[in-house]
C-alpha cells in the first residue's frame, strides 16, 4: 500500500494503534531483563553472526512472552502485522523470534489480503 506521499513508512505510521505499541513494549519488558551475556556471543556465532541476540533461550523467551502478552485480546490483522514488522526492525535476534511467535500466537487474526 503506497502512501499519496509517496512514503511507505506515512501508511504504517497511521497503523500505530494501542495494540502495537502494548505489545512491542511488553515484548522489550520481558526479554531485556533476561539477556544474559554469557550466552549471547555463542547463539551469534551459532547463526554466523546474523544479528546480536540478548542471550535468552528459545524456552524461556516463550515462557516470557506468553505471560507477557496472555490478556492483551486478538488484534487486527493490520496490528498484528505491523507489530511483527516493529519487532523485526529491532537489532536482537530474541526480537525476530518473538515476532514469528506472535503471529503464531494470533494467526487467526491474519488475513490474506494484509
Amino acid at each position: 500500500m503506497a502512501s499519496p506521499f509517496g512514503r511507505r513508512d506515512l501508511v504504517y505510521a497511521a497503523l500505530v494503534t494501542t495494540w502495537p505499541r502494548e505489545t512491542v513494549r511488553r515484548t522489550m519488558s520481558a526479554l531485556r531483563p533476561l539477556a544474559n551475556s554469557d550466552l549471547a556471543p555463542a547463539m551469534r556465532a551459532y547463526m554466523k553472526d546474523v544479528a546480536p541476540f540478548l542471550g535468552v533461550r528459545a524456552g524461556e523467551r516463550r515462557r516470557a512472552l506468553h505471560s507477557s502478552w496472555h490478556d492483551l485480546g486478538s488484534p487486527t490483522s493490520d496490528e498484528l502485522g505491523y507489530t511483527s514488522l516493529l519487532l523485526m526492525g529491532q537489532r536482537e535476534r530474541e526480537f525476530h523470534y518473538a515476532a514469528y511467535d506472535l503471529i503464531a500466537c494470533y494467526i487467526d487474526a491474519a488475513t490474506k489480503s494484509s
